[in-house]
């Protein structure tokens, strides 16, 4: 299932995301580890679910400043990026050429 993010300054500066609403329910349980490859061919970082962040409990996924470097080198302030969800604690991050 795909999902995909606007990266506005939050996203883009802070090492972090948020998964909408209609597809929450596919993203395990807060603080629970996440498995976030970035890129199709990228590397693999371990980031972590936080539920309690917003009031609604999506999902904010914690991915950290290796998130933040990838993102700042692929993409540009309010691009959308693609967010592959491949099980409840993998996902994969997409190129922006790929979407």
């Amino acid at each position: 299932m795909n999902s995909y993010v606007t990266l506005g300054n939050a996203y883009h500066n802070q090492g972090f995301f948020n998964i909408r609403q209609p597809y929450q329910h596919l993203i395990a349980n807060g603080d629970e580890h996440i498995q976030i490859q970035l890129g199709a061919d990228g590397n693999i970082i371990i980031g972590k679910i936080n539920r309690s962040a917003n009031a609604n409990g999506t999902p904010r996924i914690m991915a950290g400043t290796a998130f933040k470097t990838w993102v700042n080198e692929h993409y540009e302030l309010n691009e959308q990026m693609k967010v592959q969800i491949k099980s409840p604690n993998s996902l994969l991050l997409h190129n922006k050429s790929a979407i």
